[in-house]
């Protein structure tokens, strides 16, 4: 939600590239702030308020897979769990299947709907 702050307050010259990148947060969020454009201002408000509604949308946000896939000395052998377990292989496996599909989403903030 941020993110479509930024990109409205870069389009309308409220910050420039620039400031974002080389500025600091706080200079970005006083420009921000001051900005009388509607949108923005909106935008802040929901933030404000956390008057945020996610749900089941058109939106596919995705997350770098991570996985914890811990080793472990037996009979003076090293081991990864996924070898040594067909149960923990199979669980990351298809958690790994679920993180690159990502999550379809639909976000709305007050009124404002991003789907």
């Amino acid at each position: 939600m941020f993110s479509q702050v930024l990109r409205k307050a870069l389009s309308a010259g409220i910050i420039s590239k620039r400031e974002l990148f080389y500025g600091t947060d706080d200079l970005i969020m006083e420009k921000i702030k001051a900005s009388t454009d509607p949108y923005v201002r909106r935008l802040l408000r929901a933030l404000g308020k956390n008057d945020i509604k996610i749900s089941k949308g058109s939106i596919v946000l995705k997350a770098k897979p991570r996985y914890v896939d811990p080793k472990f000395l037996e009979g003076g052998k090293v081991y990864l769990s996924t070898e040594a377990s067909s149960e923990y292989k199979r669980l990351v496996e298809r958690r790994l299947l679920i993180e690159n599909e990502g999550y379809h989403v639909s976000i709305k903030a007050g009124k404002t709907m991003f789907a």
